[in-house]
């Protein structure tokens, strides 16, 4: 991966098929993996270490450790034993079955097939 820098917050990235433009102010990237609430995608990552900035300052807020604790930070009420749930008629009338059918006796298959285009 090459990494041209065209301003000082944007850049120009090089990989294989995959070119893009890179801009740190806007945080956008062509490649459309790097928007607010995401993680960072390679190319945002070379361009960040190129200029020496801070990894976690380009992260959306919600993959700190802060947020993570504010998520589990308030209470968890218990449900209560099965018998004493209110349940609508029309979910408990209705009886859930397995599947009909069976699995293969052979090990799933690992490899994905390609499709006709490819």
């Amino acid at each position: 991966m090459w990494v041209y820098p065209i301003t000082f917050y944007t850049f120009l990235v090089k990989d294989g098929d995959l070119d893009g433009h890179m801009d740190l102010t806007t945080k956008t990237c062509t490649c459309r993996e790097f928007d607010v609430d995401q993680l960072l995608c390679a190319h945002v990552l070379a361009c960040i270490r190129l200029r020496g900035f801070s990894f976690p300052d380009y992260c959306s807020p919600y993959y700190t450790s802060v947020f993570l604790v504010a998520a589990y930070s308030g209470k968890i009420h218990p449900v209560g034993q099965q018998n004493e749930w209110l349940v609508p008629l029309d979910i408990a009338s209705k009886i859930v079955r397995p599947p009909v059918g069976r699995r293969p006796l052979r090990r799933p298959r690992k490899n994905r097939i390609p499709s006709f285009g490819e």
